[in-house]
């Protein structure tokens, strides 16, 4: 029926052949979502700790003395008056331990600084959860970093509010960049990498010499070069984590068809803008949904948490802690962390040092060493290498030529402008219109292959011989170049 939705809370009412389902909102239970699931049936409060329950989560009340997020940590010895941490000025439930004669704060999960005074863990849940950074400290040439933890596949990560906007989100599982928000088609790059395990993900984004580059755990860039302005970030410039404010998303992200900007939830960590540390608490503006801390993850010591479901949460151990939390220290090999490339790691004491095998020198025998012949012979965008009769020559990498290497190796495309047509079942759908996009047939010298350079994303709607209609959104590719043939 028409305006009828027996779904609660906020839930999302699914049409079915008969009937309905109600797909519930974290917490909630039922069939219209109308019961508020009862977390401390499970709950880890220790020390004789009182569960209170709320939505999607519960809280742990300590007894007198106890505290951490579990009740875990006893109440402290009590200190002598000479003991330095008389005077502690430990912040947000910070433990004060004295450590050769001088006070020093143990803080909680997700807070830091000498005080703990500073939060940079925050677990952001609900629809309409943001934080606004200051971006006093920004210039045109900024580098912005930040690891996120979800399972979910949308979610605002970052917003760029200026006349300039720029959009850094989580679509489909991936990481993408919005540029050019205000025209249509967008720009856009996405990564390769899908980060909605539940894991901490490093994700990075370079604003440089007109292009974007977006970099996820250390990977290889995904870059949206040759822009036609360089993206501004100047005094004018807001800067959202994980989502936006309802009036931006009214006159921003909601003006195209394939635009549908929701918040983030999940666990960011580490916001660093040109490597400096963000305090996510001293935010000038903060609203209802954000919680200090990566809840549930929070039990990890060190390494990566991943969330398990109804069984709870898994700790992954960094080579130097063992046990179910992490919380074991083991004597890690110095090689472990070998820097080592062309070359044999030997371990002296805590540290080591690098054997290079033939040909090859430095401290971690990641030079060539070169020969006599080659120097003072430059190769741009390669190696020099002597040949059989003894002279200097240049090795390109791939998508260079010439003889210094100084050449790009390009390909021409071929426009095509026609319908598409999938193939159904006693049934033939064709594109509503015809489609320009470009092919690259051509070969490339050097054992190169002529492939897509740039390709954007587009929503095409098809309409099918047995009346019905659909839409797909397929890549469409703009510009071929030179690259490394796929396997």
């Amino acid at each position: 029926m028409q305006g009828f939705d027996p779904c609660q809370h906020d839930s999302k009412c699914l049409p079915l052949t008969k009937g309905y389902r109600c797909e519930c909102l974290p917490g909630y239970v039922g069939q219209h979502c109308e019961q508020d699931y009862n977390d401390c049936l499970e709950n880890k409060c220790q020390h004789g700790a009182e569960c209170v329950d709320a939505v999607n989560g519960y809280t742990c009340v300590c007894k007198e003395g106890f505290s951490g997020l579990f009740c875990e940590n006893p109440p402290p010895m009590i200190l002598l008056q000479t003991s330095p941490c008389d005077q502690s000025e430990c912040q947000n439930g910070a433990q004060c331990l004295v450590m050769a004669g001088e006070p020093v704060c143990r803080c909680l999960s997700g807070f830091t600084g000498n005080k703990c005074h500073k939060i940079v863990t925050v677990h952001l849940l609900g629809k309409d959860a943001y934080l606004e950074l200051s971006s006093a400290k920004i210039r045109n040439s900024a580098h912005i970093s930040l690891q996120v933890a979800t399972d979910k596949d949308n979610g605002i990560l970052l917003y760029k509010e200026d006349h300039d906007p720029l959009a850094l989100e989580l679509y489909q599982g991936h990481i993408r960049i919005i540029y050019d928000i205000a025209n249509y088609p967008l720009t856009t790059v996405y990564s390769v990498e899908s980060v909605n395990d539940g894991l901490f993900h490093t994700v990075e984004l370079l604003i440089q010499n007109h292009s974007l580059s977006l970099v996820v755990d250390k990977g290889s860039p995904k870059r949206l070069g040759k822009l036609p302005r360089q993206p501004s970030v100047d005094h004018s410039t807001q800067l959202y984590i994980g989502g936006i404010p309802s009036a931006v998303v009214a006159s921003g992200l909601r003006s195209g068809p394939d635009r549908s900007p929701q918040a983030f939830n999940g666990c960011i960590h580490n916001v660093r803008i040109n490597g400096e540390l963000q305090d996510l608490w001293a935010a000038p503006h903060r609203v209802e949904g954000i919680l200090p801390g990566c809840h549930s993850c929070s039990v990890c010591a060190q390494g990566a948490c991943r969330q398990r479901g109804e069984t709870g949460v898994s700790c992954e151990c960094p080579p130097s802690r063992s046990g179910s939390l992490c919380d074991q220290k083991t004597a890690p090999s110095p090689c472990q962390s070998s820097r080592c490339i062309h070359g044999l790691c030997v371990p002296k004491a805590s540290s080591y040092s690098c054997q290079c095998a033939e040909g090859y020198t430095g401290q971690y025998c990641d030079r060539r060493e070169e020969p006599q012949a080659c120097r003072g012979h430059q190769c741009r965008h390669g190696e020099c290498r002597v040949t059989g009769s003894g002279e200097p020559s240049c090795h390109c990498q791939p998508g260079y030529t010439g003889l210094a290497c100084a050449t790009d190796v390009t390909c021409q495309g071929e426009a095509v402008r026609e319908l598409l047509k999938r193939q159904q079942p006693m049934n033939t759908c064709t594109s509503t219109s015809k489609i320009h996009r470009v092919e690259c047939p051509r070969a490339c010298d050097g054992g190169l292959c002529c492939a897509p350079s740039k390709s954007r994303r587009r929503k095409v709607f098809f309409k099918c011989t047995d009346g019905s209609s659909f839409s797909e959104e397929i890549e469409i590719t703009l510009e071929c170049g030179c690259a490394m043939c796929p396997l």
